[in-house]
């Protein structure tokens, strides 16, 4: 019986009582580089935009998160949206809610993370904040999978020049240049 009343009790729990207790005494809240005058920045899990703002934080009774899973061979890159169902908001093992986005062009990504959030009535106010940090992610991966082909390039044309440099092809080699005493 104390435990019912212990789970209804942090359950009536308002988002506000909640973040203002977790606003300055979270583990996981670190201002980097900014000598405490600039924003804070958190890791909470359900954090979009990683930084202390209420809107955006993790621990709310419905907050929004970016997942993402490892594709197979040949398949484009998976996101999940992940969402707290709000029954299960202080049960952490059955809470997270998962819907899966198939990447395509950027309107159907639109039109998948507007179903799950604003015509479902759940924090519509972070869908602009979700597409765009899918965007952002695609955009990040895009331009590291530019930067190894530059790179791979790079190196296949260094070894190409150590290959004349060493005298391949000519005939010679470096041993035969080399006089011994």
């Amino acid at each position: 019986n104390l435990v019912a009343i212990k789970t209804m009790a942090t359950c009536n729990v308002s988002d506000a009582v909640i973040y203002s207790i977790t606003r300055k005494h979270n583990s996981r809240r670190k201002a980097y580089c900014t000598y405490k005058n600039g924003p804070a920045f958190t890791r909470e899990p359900g954090n979009l935009t990683q930084r202390d703002i209420k809107k955006t934080s993790g621990y709310l009774s419905k907050s929004v998160g970016i997942g993402q899973r490892k594709p197979g061979p040949g398949q484009p890159q998976l996101f999940t949206l992940i969402m707290k169902d709000k029954q299960k908001i202080r049960n952490p093992s059955q809470q997270r809610t998962e819907q899966t986005l198939l990447y395509g062009n950027k309107f159907k990504v639109q039109e998948q993370v507007e179903t799950s959030t604003k015509y479902n009535l759940y924090r519509g106010d972070l869908a602009k904040l979700a597409q765009r940090r899918i965007f952002e992610i695609q955009k990040i991966r895009c331009n590291y999978k530019k930067f190894l082909r530059k790179e791979a390039k790079f190196a296949e044309a260094e070894n190409d020049e150590d290959d004349v440099d060493n005298g391949a092809g000519s005939g010679q080699s470096n041993e035969d240049l080399v006089e011994v005493d």
